[in-house]
């Protein structure tokens, strides 16, 4: 019976484990995917802000 015990402690452990290691593998693959999403962000806020900038000297220039 004792054996019985120490066994299913082992299973229950390892699969707590198990089940933690995944979720930290799913865990840095979102992260991974919010950093790629925030770069891209930053890449087209970038690019948005240098073309309004752009356009607002054209208006300026045909006011002046």
């Amino acid at each position: 019976m004792h054996f019985i015990k120490t066994l299913v402690s082992l299973f229950t452990i390892s699969g707590f484990a198990a089940a933690r290691f995944e979720y930290s593998d799913f865990s840095l693959a979102r992260r991974e995917i919010a950093e790629v999403a925030h770069e891209d962000y930053l890449i087209a806020r970038d690019e948005y802000i240098e073309k309004r900038d752009l356009f607002r000297r054209s208006e300026m220039a045909e006011f002046a």
